[in-house]
């Protein structure tokens, strides 16, 4: 009778563990499930379209300091209303993956060190795959870009100017051009270190 209730005990503690870790995995990823509906989806080969990455472009270096910019695309379908960004790494599929509503992602600080630690000298492929929530399985739209990880820094700081546009309107006031120099390394705008010149200045010219 002792082996019995003692081997329910251990039953039922060995199934509360499991809805234990079941939870703890849901609480730190809820959106798994989806996600993993969503590539299987592109695994069978549903092609999409209709997507056009703006920004990075594909083929773009960049330097290891550099923040994480923000990925931007644009979705020509009507019905995608979430987008699931997965990053392949090392040519591995979907290693990192996030969901969005957005039409744009940026990478927080650890994902993005991860893509750069791993993008020196390869290609990190960065997937945009575009669904409507309440048909996960069906992929409206996709578009692919790679970029790169330079092993030289900038170390050094950038000063340019900041045109308004359209251009037109910056030729006809000059004043409105602000020069600013800052480090590239920073996450912060650059700030400004000379304005309101009635001329174009030549941002090119220093002496030593």
């Amino acid at each position: 009778m002792k082996r019995i209730i003692w081997g329910c005990l251990v039953f039922l503690a060995g199934g509360l563990a499991l809805i234990l870790w079941q939870s703890c995995a849901n609480l730190q990823d809820p959106d798994q499930g989806l996600k993993a509906q969503i590539l299987s989806a592109w695994k069978k080969g549903d092609p999409g379209g209709r997507l056009t990455i703006g920004y990075p472009a594909d083929g773009t270096l960049f330097p290891p300091e550099i923040p994480a910019p923000t990925f931007r695309w644009k979705d020509h379908t009507e019905k995608a209303d979430t987008w699931l960004v997965a990053v392949e790494l090392d040519g591995k599929e979907a290693q990192l993956s996030v969901l969005t509503q957005n039409q744009t992602w940026k990478p927080d600080p650890d994902m993005w060190n991860t893509i750069k630690n791993q993008a020196i000298d390869q290609d990190a492929r960065v997937m945009v795959l575009g669904i409507a929530r309440d048909t996960p399985e069906k992929i409206l739209s996709s578009a692919t870009t790679g970029i790169r990880v330079s092993r030289d820094r900038v170390d050094a700081p950038i000063f340019y100017r900041d045109v308004p546009l359209p251009f037109i309107y910056t030729v006809k006031n000059p004043e409105t051009i602000r020069w600013r120099l800052g480090d590239i390394a920073s996450p912060q705008t650059p700030p400004v270190v000379l304005s309101d010149l009635p001329v174009c200045g030549n941002c090119h010219s220093f002496s030593r």
